[in-house]
């Protein structure tokens, strides 16, 4: 086991010291290891060689065995002059960048220093020799000083260490020192080395710290991820069960209610009540299932608005009638009033804007046991028009208020459970305003009942717009002289697209499956009758629509025969694919028979009312 520095076995001299001291400065400054470097060693054995001559202690001191040696008289300690080194030795020691530091190890004192070491603490070698570090105020704090002289003595190898100094001038420092306790005639000293560290300690917190903060940033992310996972997974379950509940409580009357209407002993009078509720439990469902698409539409990002111009007034009259005669049956007054000065040839998208409201009326006739709902249209200002909903219902708290339009939410209380629903309408109302510029909001108070409103841009159409869409001031008209291919698979679909039709005069020719429809459309133009408009389903036998769609665009174009899906696919990506086979429009079931007849008076080019 070798014996530790302080009390060498053998002697070292000082040109092995200075290889050390020097080794550790320049060795750290070149980047590389110090003891093996032979030019280094060279270096520091010739310029310990002029060291060692120009060495005098007091004789009388020599022996002392107190470690007390070698200071002359008058407690001076000796000055070691590194001018008779060789010249290259002497520039070496002149410009190295770092302090070479020879002291006492008894007393501290300083027996020799470089230039570097003026230029790290500021203090030159003539204020500096004879004292201690100490007595010039280096250690910032100077129980450091206590912590670094245990380690030099427990150490047996050389040290490394950094800690704070201070320079003449009072300001800090960050020094790392590389120290060797040994032998010099009988006498123990310490080689140092030291380098100003201060900017790469800095630098180096300031990593740590980046490097913290990327960790907590990261540890953030990670933890708001996980959050946002497990909530998406309670969120889907409760979407899960919500939805299974919420579709099955209209189906359940759906088939409840059909089975009662076939009883052939059922009077007149209850069975006309048993169909009324089975279209209210239909118009139910559908709702139901159309929030669903819009909502997962929007959670993809594919949530699309169509603006086309459209009458204003005449398109609320349908719907304020539609919604007096529910409100007549649940015993409530509905009201529509109009402004006199609302534009009536407005651009937007209807079918959008009448989700929104028909959404804010069915909430307010919902949630309504008494009195009424009121529609109140008035133009806002610029091309803005508002739209706002009143009713004479419970009203909402305000905290419930601000929270009333986002996703699942819904208002609490008895009412609120007997009205049940999904809490997925008001949310999507939300977005649907926004991607039309506008936007939704409520005024309420408990027992003071609610103010849904809606606010949004329906710039008034120019006469090329309105002339290029086919619309006109004119009343609606038949298709009487139209004739309209239907291909759909599903008997009782075909006879509701058919009876539809019909009842607005087309001439409808009804086929099963994609090749059919192919084969019929060639056929009416071999004959002289040409189909003018196609309704198609996309799942089909046979052929499907996409299929069939892609063989007729072979011959007619867009203008010559529009191609309309009819479907109950309503997924953004199966809309995309459908206009990308050549397709026209995209309609889904259950059929909604005012934006179907819209769609077909487009995209024939005749009135839309």
């Amino acid at each position: 086991m070798p014996a530790p520095a302080s009390t060498p076995t053998a002697p070292m001299r000082l040109h092995e010291l200075l290889r050390i001291a020097l080794g550790a400065a320049c060795g750290a400054a070149l980047g590389s290891g110090w003891l093996g470097n032979p030019l280094l060693g060279a270096l520091g054995a010739s310029l310990g060689a002029g060291l060692a001559a120009r060495w005098r202690p007091a004789a009388d001191h020599a022996g002392d065995s107190d470690g007390q040696g070698g200071a002359p008289p008058g407690g001076q300690a000796a000055a070691l002059d590194p001018l008779a080194d060789p010249p290259w030795a002497e520039v070496l020691c002149t410009y190295l960048p770092d302090a070479l530091v020879i002291t006492e190890r008894a007393t501290g004192r300083l027996l020799w220093v470089n230039p570097g070491f003026e230029r790290m603490t500021g203090w030159a070698p003539h204020e500096a020799l004879g004292r201690t570090a100490l007595d010039l105020g280096l250690w910032v704090n100077p129980a450091d000083r206590l912590v670094w002289m245990m380690a030099l003595r427990r150490e047996g190898r050389p040290l490394a260490w950094s800690g704070r100094f201070r320079r003449h001038d009072g300001q800090e420092m960050v020094v790392q020192l590389a120290c060797q306790v040994a032998p010099l005639q009988g006498h123990e000293v310490v080689l140092i080395a030291a380098r100003d560290i201060t900017e790469e300690a800095r630098a180096q917190r300031l990593a740590e710290s980046q490097r913290a903060e990327q960790a907590a940033a990261q540890a953030r992310a990670l933890t708001e991820a996980r959050d946002a996972a497990e909530a998406a997974s309670r969120a889907k379950s409760q979407f899960l069960a919500r939805a299974s509940h919420e579709i099955r409580t209209p189906l359940s009357a759906l088939l409840g209610l059909a089975g009662m209407a076939r009883d052939p002993g059922l009077d007149d009078l209850r069975r006309r009540r048993y169909i009324e509720l089975l279209c209210d439990s239909a118009e139910a469902l559908s709702r139901i299932l159309s929030n669903i698409l819009d909502f997962s539409r929007i959670e993809a990002g594919r949530l699309s608005v169509q603006p086309q111009p459209f009458d204003l007034p005449a398109q609320l009259d349908p719907l304020g009638g539609a919604f007096s005669a529910l409100a007549d049956a649940r015993g409530l007054q509905m009201e529509v009033s109009l402004a006199p000065q609302l534009p009536h040839i407005v651009v937007g998208d209807w079918d959008r804007l009448r989700q929104i409201l028909v959404n804010f009326l069915h909430n307010a006739l919902k949630f309504t046991r008494e009195g009424g709902v009121h529609l109140v249209v008035e133009p806002a200002a610029g091309d803005r028009v508002r739209f706002e909903v009143h009713d004479t219902g419970p009203g909402i708290d305000a905290a419930t208020c601000a929270r009333l339009f986002q996703p699942f939410v819904q208002a609490q209380g008895p009412q609120a459970v007997r009205a049940g629903g999904f809490g997925l309408g008001l949310s999507i109302c939300r977005e649907l305003a926004q991607l039309m510029g506008g936007e939704v909001g409520v005024d309420s108070q408990p027992g003071q009942g609610s103010c849904f409103w809606l606010e949004l841009p329906l710039p008034a159409a120019d006469a090329a717009t309105t002339q290029s869409s086919g619309l006109t001031l004119m009343d609606g008209q038949p298709l009487q002289g139209v004739h309209v291919l239907v291909a759909e698979d599903n008997a009782v679909n075909m006879l509701i697209v058919a009876a539809m039709l019909e009842g607005w005069g087309a001439e409808v020719t009804q086929v099963g499956d994609g090749a059919q429809a192919v084969a019929a459309v060639r056929e009416a133009a071999r004959r002289g009758q040409p189909v003018d408009l196609v309704l198609m389903d996309l799942q089909m036998p046979e052929m499907d629509g996409l299929a069939a769609t892609r063989r007729l665009r072979l011959d007619w174009t867009h203008q010559q025969l529009p191609i309309v899906a009819l479907t109950a696919a309503a997924l953004q990506h199966e809309q995309d694919e459908a206009l990308a086979a050549g397709m026209d429009g995209f309609l889904t079931k259950p059929i909604d028979p005012p934006r179907t007849r819209q769609m077909v008076m487009r995209l024939l080019g005749l009135p839309s009312r």
